[in-house]
């Protein structure tokens, strides 16, 4: 004997062999077969374009297929973005620690300057807006 098996969500998964009883089929003279756990002996409805066939409140429907709904783009919060900018200055700043050692091979006019742009660097959270984007890098700044 056949039956229908459905998945865990009622979709038709196929067709299924029913074994036989031998114990009820001996006691009531006549082949007793058994349903498998999410099977029904109730024939599915044909397949159709753009739906699916699912087995629901003991009757086979067709389930219009959707497409899956695209994901919002990611939006980071303004912490994120606050603590990429701080990640980012802080790495221009330790790019730069060199310049201030006295016995960098810089001279004392370069050395003024790289302090005037750390002090940049340090006070860009301090300006409205700052964590929209990143400091400047030196050579930018320095023009």
């Amino acid at each position: 004997m056949i039956c229908y098996g459905y998945d865990d969500k009622g979709y038709f998964s196929g067709e299924r062999k029913c074994q036989k009883d031998p114990l009820e089929s001996k006691i009531q003279n006549k082949d007793v077969y058994l349903l498998p756990a999410k099977a029904t002996l109730k024939e599915p409805l044909e397949s159709k374009e753009g739906f699916k066939v699912k087995f629901e409140n003991d009757e086979w429907i067709y389930e219009k297929i959707t497409a899956p709904k695209e994901p919002e783009p990611y939006v980071p919060t303004v912490e994120e973005k606050q603590a990429n900018v701080r990640s980012h200055r802080d790495y221009l700043l330790s790019k730069t620690d060199f310049t201030q050692l006295g016995d960098a091979p810089l001279t004392e006019e370069e050395k003024a300057l790289y302090r005037e742009y750390r002090e940049y660097l340090r006070d860009y959270t301090e300006t409205e807006g700052w964590y929209e984007s990143n400091p400047l890098e030196f050579e930018a700044w320095n023009k």
